[in-house]
């Protein structure tokens, strides 16, 4: 039971790590608590007098909002912590937990501290309790709905990515003969290969790996140089996919194509791991595999 709770956690989700759409969301989230207190005037914001109601509404709206950029900022300065790749469904409920204290906490000091006072002084505990209770708990449902819709949508359109995949025309019209030279940056280190058997090739820093089929046998080249001069020498090859900017595959090779909450990912076996589709390619990615096919 607990292995499997936390593998429902494990399971990845897509992190919002580009800044204006982030920001999107904290103006959202500061519009929201300006007008959620403006409309049921809690904390004794009704006895207000003239339109502080309104001014109070604001000045905890707009408290929000900065509390959430200082935190987009926070996330920003760490891209090694807050990355798409390593994102999971129980990461994404952790730190919305933490925006929504952080939130809680900078409004209970403005409360407590700001120019306006009012009657409905509410203690520590009673903000908490109202900021999960209007905020985190609602955000959380939607959390959830939003990624089981996502995953069985993914899923359903890995499996007819898989199936397209199995049925396009493979590149026969590749002599066997055929040899491009795939050029590191030292003296004599190179690979020369026929490009339907090349498997994948990833970078990293000022090296690449090179994944290949030699004699029905997996193996591996590392060179050093860049995977974009690299990928220019295959242009002419239309298989060739740079699916995240650090890998270039041979969907020729994908065994399998994956669905989860971020997108897809593809399965090659040979002891390779999984390498996700960034999501921002996840169209262009639909519709490279139907040409493939069609």
């Amino acid at each position: 039971m607990k292995t499997r709770f936390l593998s429902y956690f494990n399971q990845p989700y897509p992190f919002n790590s580009e800044p204006k759409k982030y920001l999107k969301v904290v103006v959202i989230f500061g519009v929201f608590v300006a007008g959620f207190l403006y409309t049921f005037k809690p904390f004794g914001i009704s006895s207000a007098q003239g339109n502080h109601d309104l001014w109070i509404s604001l000045s905890f709206g707009a408290v929000t909002f900065l509390s959430l950029l200082i935190l987009l900022v926070l996330f920003q300065s760490f891209p090694k912590v807050f990355n798409d790749d390593k994102w999971t469904l129980g990461k994404e409920l952790f730190f919305s937990a933490l925006n929504f204290f952080f939130v809680g906490n900078a409004n209970f000091l403005f409360m407590k501290y700001g120019c306006y006072r009012v009657d409905g002084y509410i203690d520590y505990g009673g903000m908490m309790f109202a900021t999960f209770a209007v905020g985190f708990f609602p955000y959380t449902f939607l959390l959830l709905i939003s990624h089981l819709r996502n995953l069985k949508l993914n899923m359903s359109r890995a499996e007819g990515l898989t199936s397209e995949l199995r049925h396009a025309e493979r590149s026969e019209a590749i002599p066997q003969e055929l040899k491009v030279i795939l050029e590191g940056q030292n003296d004599k280190e190179e690979v020369k290969i026929n490009p339907k058997d090349i498997i994948l090739i990833s970078s990293s820093g000022n090296y690449i790996e090179v994944y290949f089929i030699k004699n029905l046998a997996l193996e591996r080249k590392v060179l050093r140089g860049s995977l974009s001069k690299i990928e220019e020498s295959l242009l002419e090859f239309d298989f060739f996919f740079r699916c995240p900017r650090t890998h270039l595959v041979n969907l020729e090779r994908v065994e399998e194509v994956k669905g989860n909450s971020q997108g897809y990912r593809l399965a090659f076996g040979q002891d390779i791991h999984d390498i996700p589709v960034a999501r921002t390619k996840n169209h262009e990615f639909r519709e490279l595999i139907s040409s493939l096919a069609s």
